[in-house]
């Protein structure tokens, strides 16, 4: 029932991004993405997927000290650009009452990626993107990482994306200990797929 539950509460976002326009993002003005600033870490958070599993919205939270900071919401073929300091970071996707955790420990003045990939029965999950080596869906190597980064629509939150999350907290405080549970679970070696490197900077739009 309570997998029904947070499937329910998933549905209604897939209602809201089939409207016009989207409730829970927007557009953002200029479709280019700017240069890293030479103080922070720029991270670009990508949903390639334009399949139903992508069309859910993915909500994205940066936890700090147990308490989490809603950055925005991801919809399918969309890209969000977060700006933070230099060190280490944890950063949360919930979709469908399952939250998704992904470590970052990044240089100021660089750019990075992290994309999501669909699951099946989890929803999406983060996962860095490194310029060689691991998995090479996830590199740059990828034939159609380039496609995917020029193709997605840059977007930012919007104040019904904050009325959502505040009215739906107690689901999302479900979603983070179901999740927090399982990452305290994982083998250092699965950190390690999960955990952005300061050497896993790109250089590209």
């Amino acid at each position: 029932m309570k997998t029904l539950r947070y499937l329910s509460a998933a549905s209604l976002l897939l209602l809201g991004a089939c409207a016009s326009p989207p409730p829970f993002f927007t557009a953002a003005p200029d479709q280019i993405v700017p240069a890293p600033r030479a103080d922070k870490a720029q991270i670009v958070f990508l949903n390639p997927s334009n399949s139903i599993s992508g069309a859910f919205l993915a909500q994205l939270y940066e936890v700090k000290d147990g308490n989490r900071e809603f950055l925005g919401a991801l919809g399918p073929k969309t890209k969000m650009v977060v700006n933070v300091d230099a060190g280490s970071h944890l950063f949360m996707l919930n979709q469908a009452g399952l939250g998704q955790f992904v470590q970052a420990n990044v240089d100021a003045g660089k750019r990075y990626y992290v994309m999501t990939r669909f699951i099946y029965g989890r929803g999406l999950q983060l996962r860095p993107v490194r310029p060689a080596g691991g998995d090479p869906e996830f590199t740059i190597g990828n034939p159609r990482f380039r496609e995917w980064v020029a193709e997605s629509q840059l977007v930012t939150k919007t104040a019904d994306a904050d009325a959502f999350v505040e009215k739906y907290k107690d689901r999302i405080d479900e979603a983070y200990q179901r999740g927090w549970k399982e990452w305290e679970e994982k083998r250092p070696d699965q950190r390690a797929q999960l955990t952005l490197n300061p050497e896993d900077s790109i250089g590209m739009q």
